[in-house]
């Protein structure tokens, strides 16, 4: 069974800055740049802690519980990866028209909200050169040399986000709802940053390997894995009212009254094991070890509550050995659209 490798402090990404602050007549200068200072390489260690054996955020109560350190970043990589196979392209919607329209004299701005290690923003930068593009995180893991059209800011979502409201064309948000206490909130604070006609683009994994609908039948062949990721809901839910939220943004974006054109929630079944299936035939081996790593980041998170180190390690089997010998499992990644409407924006705060 591949394992992760072995972890030391050098795991850590190179200390990245604010973004990149040269005096270009052609940059689109950030509405909070003026405020931001750099990340120095002495400061960088404060805002790390290791526990376990793994390397996290220093932020205090914070509730993200998976670590910030390479392995980690490496099974977002393998995601990453693994949508670009499936979706062929970096996002779902009509994000070429909304980055493509003239805002006038402020220029067209994106925001990524849990930007991670930063591998989306770049390939974005890349696509759209003339966007400025800002990415936030709890830790700073993300490139210290961006495009030059990228920022990065240390920032935590779960507060009033640092952009004057009604100045971005496109927010994103991606992988978050393990960080989230209150996504309505969030999604407040995300439709007063955006003009009216903005886009807001939110993806988001199942918490674990499960099977497409109807294909259980009458019996269970994942328990272990189903009490796994019951555990880790239940737990996240009870210490900071952290839910998956993948199937309810499509809810809470029409409950908001913000937002139109909300598209349906669409669902992604992506297959753990080979298939014939031309878009995801190659996926299946390293996308089953990224949920193996998975599995394993989480560790840490379970021994902090206290479970007895057997019982870990039992639940973790477990968990182990339903994914290698499961025929059939997927990983689930929804997605939901939609657009700001034609009002003027909100008022800041949450």
């Amino acid at each position: 069974m591949p394992s992760l490798p072995n972890i030391s402090e050098s795991d850590v990404p190179d200390e990245p800055t604010n973004g990149n602050s040269t005096d270009d007549s052609h940059e689109i200068h950030s509405d909070v740049s003026s405020e931001l200072e750099e990340i120095l390489p002495a400061e960088r260690p404060a805002y790390f802690r290791t526990e376990f054996s793994r390397l996290f955020h220093s932020h205090g109560d914070l509730p993200y519980p998976l670590p910030c350190d390479a392995p980690e970043l490496e099974r977002q990589n393998v995601f990453h990866r693994v949508l670009q196979q499936v979706l062929g392209s970096n996002f779902v919607g009509p994000v070429h028209a909304v980055l493509a329209s003239d805002t006038g004299e402020r220029g067209i701005k994106a925001l990524d909200i849990g930007n991670g290690n930063g591998i989306w923003l770049e390939e974005m930068s890349e696509q759209f050169p003339h966007v400025k593009f800002h990415g936030i995180d709890i830790v700073p893991v993300s490139s210290r040399t961006p495009p030059r059209n990228v920022d990065f800011e240390m920032h935590n979502m779960n507060e009033a986000l640092r952009r004057t409201s009604g100045t971005m064309s496109f927010v994103h948000a991606r992988s978050i709802d393990m960080a989230v206490t209150n996504y309505p909130a969030l999604l407040n604070e995300v439709a007063r940053i955006l003009r009216p006609g903005g886009l807001f683009l939110s993806g988001e994994w199942s918490w674990g390997p499960t099977f497409q609908d109807g294909a259980r039948r009458n019996t269970n062949p994942i328990p272990a894995i189903d009490s796994f990721v019951t555990w880790i809901t239940d737990e996240l839910y009870a210490r900071n009212h952290i839910a998956p939220a993948g199937a309810h943004v499509h809810e809470w974006l029409s409950e908001s009254g913000q937002f139109i054109d909300i598209s349906e929630t669409l669902e992604y079944c992506i297959p753990l094991d080979h298939n014939t299936d031309t878009r995801t035939a190659n996926i299946g081996t390293d996308f089953r070890n990224a949920w193996r790593w998975y599995a394993d980041s989480l560790l840490p998170f379970m021994r902090s509550t206290g479970m007895a180190e057997d019982r870990v390690a039992e639940m973790n089997r477990g968990y182990m050995r339903e994914l290698d010998a499961t025929p059939g499992l997927v990983a689930v990644y929804t997605v939901t659209y939609a657009t700001k409407s034609l009002r003027g924006p909100l008022v800041a705060g949450r």
